[in-house]
C-alpha cells in the first residue's frame, strides 16, 4: 500500500482525522459548553446559598408582648447581690469586661455578680440562638433565661458590621434578643455597635473575603464604614418593638467616638478594647446599671 508524505517527509496518512471526526469534535465542543455552564452555575449558586444562610432571620419564641414588664428604679431591693449577665461576641468572652463591671459597681457601692457568655465571631443572630441552646451546648447562654439574672448586657454588632450582613438583620435580631430577655423577666441593657477599625478589618478565609465584598456592595453600595447606619436601624427597631422603659440602649460615644483618635483604648487588631478601654466601657455600663438600681448601697452598715 502506498502512503503519502508531506513536503517534510512525515507520513500524513496516519494523522488524518477519522471518518466520524466531525461528530467527535462536535461532541467535545458540546461537552466544553456544558462544563462551562456548570462552572458558571456553581459560581452563582454557591454565593447564593452562602447569602441565603447568612441572611436567614430567626424569630425568638417569646411570650405575649403584653406581658413584658418594665424595670423600675429600686425594684431589686437594697440588701442582696445584683445578678448581671453579659452576652455577645468576643467582647463578652472571658472575664475582662465582667471583672471590670464588677469592680466599677463595687466602687459605686453596689454588690454584683457578673457572668459572661461570649462567643468569638458571633453575629447578632448567633447571640440570639445561643440563648435558645441547651445548657450543655457549645456557647450556650441558656442560664441567663432560667437562672436568677436581673440584668443582661448585650454586646454585639462588630461582626455584623464587619461582615456587612445588613442593618435590618442586625437590628431585627438584637430586638428579638431584648424581647426574649424581657419575656423571661430579665432587663436588657443593649450596647449599640461599638466603634472599631471597620475600615481596617479583613476576613481570614478567601470565601469570607469574597462574601464580605459582595455584601458590602449589594447591601451598602460599597460603603465601608456602616456603623452609624446600623446604630440608627437598631434605635428605630427597638422603638417600634418595645416600650422605651423596657430596655436601655447605651451609646458607645461616651467610650469612644472615633477609634483613630483613641487607639490606646484598643488592642493591636483595632477590633477589641484594651484594658483602658474595658475600664472606660465598664464605667459607662455601671452608670446605666445604677440608673436601674437603688441609690442606697447594696450592703448597709450595721448601727
Amino acid at each position: 500500500m502506498v502512503q503519502s508524505a508531506g513536503s517534510n517527509g512525515i507520513d500524513t496518512a496516519s494523522h488524518s482525522p477519522p471518518p466520524n471526526g466531525r461528530r467527535y469534535w462536535l461532541s467535545e465542543s458540546l461537552l466544553s459548553r456544558k462544563l462551562r455552564a456548570a462552572i458558571w452555575l456553581s459560581a452563582i449558586m454557591i454565593p447564593a446559598m452562602m447569602w441565603w444562610n447568612a441572611r436567614a432571620f430567626v424569630v425568638a419564641p417569646t411570650s405575649d408582648p403584653s406581658s413584658i414588664t418594665t424595670l423600675q428604679k429600686g425594684s431589686y431591693g437594697s440588701h442582696r447581690t445584683l445578678h448581671i449577665s453579659v452576652i455577645g461576641d468576643s467582647w463578652a468572652c472571658g472575664r475582662g469586661l465582667a471583672d471590670a463591671v464588677e469592680k466599677q459597681l463595687s466602687n459605686d457601692g453596689v454588690t454584683a455578680k457578673v457572668t459572661s457568655f461570649g462567643h468569638g465571631g458571633a453575629k447578632s443572630r448567633d447571640v440570639l440562638l445561643n440563648l435558645l441552646k441547651s445548657d450543655d451546648a457549645l456557647h450556650s447562654s441558656k442560664p441567663v433565661l432560667v437562672g436568677d439574672t436581673d440584668l443582661c448586657v448585650v454586646v454585639c454588632g462588630v461582626n455584623d458590621t464587619a461582615g456587612y450582613i445588613g442593618a435590618d438583620f442586625y437590628s431585627f435580631h438584637v430586638a428579638e434578643i431584648a424581647k426574649l430577655l424581657q419575656s423571661h423577666g430579665v432587663f436588657p441593657i443593649i450596647l449599640e455597635v461599638p466603634e472599631f477599625g471597620i475600615q481596617e478589618s479583613s476576613s481570614i478565609s478567601f470565601l469570607g473575603a469574597c462574601r464580605r465584598i459582595a455584601m458590602r456592595w449589594i447591601l451598602h453600595a460599597g460603603e465601608r464604614d456602616v456603623i452609624t447606619a446600623y446604630r440608627d436601624a437598631l434605635r428605630s427597631t427597638l422603638q417600634a418593638d418595645l416600650p422605651s422603659s423596657a430596655y436601655k440602649l447605651v451609646s458607645f460615644g461616651s467610650v469612644c467616638e472615633d477609634y483613630t483618635q483613641a487607639r490606646h483604648l484598643y488592642t493591636k487588631d483595632m477590633c477589641h478594647l484594651s484594658t483602658d478601654g474595658l475600664s472606660r466601657l465598664a464605667a459607662v455600663l455601671s452608670d446605666e446599671i445604677n440608673a436601674c438600681h437603688p441609690e442606697v448601697p447594696a450592703v448597709e452598715a450595721q448601727e
